[in-house]
């Protein structure tokens, strides 16, 4: 690999006018000679009309889609039309470091084939950031669990081996820690910095939490019955798991007293994981006078998972068939 090889940086873009003229500005200002900005967006806002200029006068190359891509969908636009011996897949909300690429180079050039990064939240200060950046430091994985991360770069020539992203994965969950298991099982060389920090900007307000945790639910489904083929155990472990969290939306039928009491049930269960939890969460940031807040909004996060993994499991027989056929 040359001192300077080329990298192409991928970002793909729906609805983003909020976030991604920070995002792609961040990644121009990033110090290395020898890179292009890819945006692969299908966008019905102002988030095309934002980045038009940007393309017009070349800092950017934009590829537009009329019609609406699934994050996989749009990433693998972009990992097409990529020309980079190293390729860096950026989320639109994130706000990568001047030095961002200086720093993984180096674990290219020692053998790596992928490089997975710290991901720091960019907007604390506010209630739901500095939640969702409590549960990172608390619930980060052990790093023989990591597989992706913000930031996440690797080869070029990954993608020939293993191929791209899945694209029957409906939202932007579950696609990316499915591709990196199978890069694992794949053998392929992973390295893990957590000295790189890699800053993204999180849901500031209620309603944007629970629809990450809605389509974050969504994509956990998808991926356990991608995972379930490739080994049973963890699957059964989760799906176990969601059935306690069913009995709650029986809740809702309260002509049935069995249906009723199942569904207190499961709540209470809920209230008092996310109780445990936020109180862990309270100490590991923002101190025990954030312990009811956090252990309310956890509450509601395990409650948007568990609606959001039920609900794809009612909506996704027909879409999962390829799948089905595949472990026939």
């Amino acid at each position: 690999m040359s001192e300077t090889p080329l990298v192409s940086i991928v970002i793909p873009s729906y609805n983003e006018e909020r976030d991604i003229l920070a995002c792609v500005e961040a990644a121009l200002g990033i110090v290395y000679p020898n890179k292009e900005i890819i945006v692969a967006d299908s966008s019905d806002d102002r988030t095309p009309t934002l980045l038009h200029p940007l393309a017009e006068g070349g800092s950017i190359r934009l590829i537009h889609e009329d019609r609406r891509l699934s994050v996989s969908g749009a990433r693998n636009r972009g990992i097409r039309a990529a020309k980079g011996d190293i390729l860096v897949l950026l989320n639109a909300d994130v706000v990568p470091s001047p030095d961002f690429l200086q720093r993984i180079l180096p674990h290219y050039r020692n053998g790596a084939d992928f490089v997975i990064c710290e991901s720091e939240v960019a907007n604390q200060g506010k209630i739901v950031p500095d939640f969702l950046h409590a549960v990172h430091v608390t619930e980060l994985g052990r790093e023989d669990d990591l597989v992706w991360s913000e930031g996440w770069s690797c080869r070029g020539a990954v993608f020939e081996r293993a191929g791209l992203f899945d694209e029957r994965f409906p939202g932007a969950s579950g696609e990316d820690e499915a591709f990196g298991r199978n890069l694992l099982r794949l053998g392929f060389r992973r390295v893990v910095d957590h000295s790189i920090p890699v800053r993204h900007i999180t849901p500031e307000d209620l309603r944007g939490l629970l629809h990450q945790m809605v389509g974050r639910g969504r994509g956990e489904y998808y991926f356990t019955v991608l995972f379930r083929r490739l080994n049973p155990a963890p699957a059964v472990r989760r799906i176990l798991g969601r059935w306690v969290i069913l009995a709650g939306l029986i809740a809702a039928l309260p002509l049935f007293p069995l249906g009723t009491a199942l569904g207190a049930a499961g709540i209470l269960l809920v209230g008092i994981r996310a109780l445990r939890s936020g109180l862990r969460l309270a100490r590991s940031h923002g101190g025990l006078v954030r312990v009811l807040p956090f252990a309310g909004l956890n509450f509601l996060r395990f409650r948007a998972l568990e609606y959001g993994f039920v609900f794809a499991h009612w909506r996704a027989p027909q879409h999962l068939d390829g799948w089905r056929q595949e472990r026939q």
